[in-house]
């Protein structure tokens, strides 16, 4: 299993050569996580330092470090994967005839989806080459349906449409370039 850091720019930054565990979990519906301990090294603090994303190789979903944990001279990070990052987004859903805080979409499932997430997810946020959510089915063709969507959370709102249309969903990690890991 090889790991390593990314740069704010989603490039290749740091090896992490010296763990002592890692389970790297990645799922169709919910947001995965990963937990990865390591020596409490001065370099390995810094290294894995909050908010810094790390790969595993072969995957191409990363993960935020959200926790940090010493004890008995070894570092636990923990952190979900990108996905996460919707959970700081809100749907913004204005509309200068309606007071109502929700807004119809007639498209497939999976379209709204990448609808919301390429409307919102970037909008004010530094997201750097992350780009827009991939559902995946295995092969059937989605008809067009209409959604109500709610000024809410956009993760909640993306996460209720995956449940409801059975819709895996991965937040895809891209090199500068636009190729995928």
């Amino acid at each position: 299993m090889e790991l390593y850091t990314l740069d704010d720019k989603l490039n290749k930054n740091e090896l992490i050569e010296d763990y002592e565990s890692a389970i790297w979990t990645e799922r169709f519906i919910e947001a995965g996580d990963a937990k990865i301990t390591v020596p409490a090294t001065r370099a390995n603090i810094k290294k894995l330092a909050m908010n810094t994303v790390v790969r595993l190789v072969g995957s191409s979903e990363g993960i935020l470090i959200e926790t940090q944990q010493l004890e008995e001279g070894m570092l636990t990070v923990t952190g979900p994967t990108l996905e996460a990052f919707f959970k700081n987004r809100w749907i913004d859903i204005y509309s200068p005839y309606s007071d109502e805080a929700q807004s119809s979409i007639y498209n497939a499932p999976d379209y709204i989806m990448r609808h919301l997430v390429a409307g919102n997810a970037s909008r004010n946020a530094n997201v750097g080459a992350i780009r827009a959510l991939r559902p995946t089915t295995y092969g059937e063709i989605l008809t067009n349906v209409t959604e109500s969507i709610h000024a809410t959370n956009l993760y909640e709102e993306i996460h209720r449409l995956a449940l409801k249309y059975q819709l895996g969903m991965a937040l895809k990690l891209r090199l500068p370039n636009g190729a995928p890991y």
